[in-house]
């Protein structure tokens, strides 16, 4: 009677033919090892490549950024190429003569602006006092017992 080895048995007893499990020659534990550096280091080359694409500027953002900088330098010198006239400051008196010139109803509306920002200012000033001095005296409460 012919032994059978662990494989041809469970072979047939699953109803499967025989598998061979022997290895050419040149493989081996050490053959694998190198494969494995192998391909290690192709995933490295190809890392790195890949960083390097990633990194390099595309020729459409360097086309693109050009226009852009031509574009923005022709603008900033035509505006001030094109810009001649001569501004002058006014102080409050000029402006106050400048503005009594301007027809009636027109000036009463701007003086009236003007008086309501003054009143405004000064009770929103007023407010922010009495807000500082609450804010204070509650700050001071903090480290002074009564």
């Amino acid at each position: 009677m012919v032994r059978k080895t662990i494989v041809e048995a469970t072979s047939q007893i699953i109803g499967q033919k025989e598998i061979n499990l022997t290895l050419p020659d040149d493989r081996g534990p050490l053959d694998l090892t190198r494969r494995i550096d192998e391909l290690e280091a192709e995933v490295l080359a190809l890392k790195k490549k890949q960083e390097e694409l990633d990194n390099r500027p595309s020729k459409w953002y360097n086309n693109t950024m050009k226009n852009i900088m031509i574009a923005f330098l022709v603008l900033c010198f035509t505006t001030s190429v094109g810009n001649t006239n001569e501004s002058k400051t006014y102080t409050p008196k000029e402006t106050l003569e400048a503005f009594s010139k301007v027809p009636g109803k027109i000036a009463n509306h701007i003086s009236n602006e003007k008086q309501e920002i003054i009143d405004y200012q000064k009770k929103s000033w007023a407010d922010a006092k009495e807000q500082t001095a609450k804010n204070f005296a509650t700050i001071k409460s903090w480290f002074v017992k009564n």
